[in-house]
């Protein structure tokens, strides 16, 4: 486990012949299949009071620091001169946004077959 990077540094870590940085469209093949974000929490390491079954394998894990009820991950999408896209999954809902590229957040590259 790498920890939080900025953007640039997670684009960097998933930039390998068959790994990327996912895009929002690949993300959201894993939230269409179900709208529950239980199904891709991980089963241990989220508050107690958060349902989490990982049906899908997945084994999303909370962030680090004050971030343990939820955790946000890049997305290779730029939208304006200092934004990129981001995914959040809380204890309720799957969340896309974007936010500065200097912040720091978890980093999940994809193979190039998903592509």
């Amino acid at each position: 486990m790498v920890g939080k990077v900025d953007w640039n540094m997670a684009r960097t870590l998933c930039d390998a012949a068959e790994w990327y940085l996912p895009k929002e469209v690949h993300w959201r093949k894993l939230t269409d299949i179900n709208t529950n974000p239980s199904f891709l929490r991980a089963i241990y390491g989220w508050p107690d009071d958060y349902p989490s079954t990982d049906i899908l394998g997945f084994s999303a894990k909370p962030g680090f620091g004050d971030a343990t009820s939820y955790n946000t991950w890049w997305m290779d999408e730029e939208y304006y001169n200092s934004t990129s896209g981001t995914y959040t999954i809380n204890r309720d809902e799957h969340e896309f946004s974007d936010d500065l590229r200097n912040k720091t957040y978890s980093v999940r590259c994809v193979r190039d077959a998903l592509r």
